[in-house]
């Protein structure tokens, strides 16, 4: 199979396929491909399974994607507790802000700083209030 066939095949596989464990290892093959990964990681922020966002999480931080950081927000709304906790050491870790996993305050100190990150996403608003702190 050629690279752009190979390429095709991952990118189904990590959006489309049913089992998590194919998505974990579709991501985990693309870790270190150059550009094309960026989109597919931060998709997977918004995947049923809290093991392929905890992937998609680590990925982030340990290749310090900067343009994520509206998305890692977006994403502490629907979070569950466990992955709220790596949600936000990878928003600080690309921020150096400390605001814990409280999407609100991130979501207000973006929107006061977003400019100097240059990025164009938005922050919507939390979808999972029932897990106020």
């Amino acid at each position: 199979m050629d690279e752009k066939g190979s390429w095709s095949y991952v990118q189904n596989a990590i959006e489309n396929d049913k089992d998590a464990r194919v998505r974990l290892e579709g991501l985990h093959a693309i870790s270190t491909a150059e550009e094309r990964w960026q989109d597919l990681v931060l998709g997977r922020l918004a995947d049923e399974d809290w093991g392929v966002v905890l992937m998609a999480v680590k990925i982030i931080k340990e290749r310090e994607l900067l343009r994520a950081v509206p998305h890692l927000i977006n994403a502490l709304g629907r979070a569950t507790p466990r992955v709220t906790v790596a949600l936000g050491e990878a928003l600080h870790a690309l921020t150096g802000q400390n605001f814990e996993p409280y999407a609100d305050v991130w979501a207000k100190w973006w929107d006061e700083h977003k400019d100097e990150f240059r990025s164009s996403v938005a922050v919507k608003k939390s979808k999972r209030e029932e897990f106020e702190f």
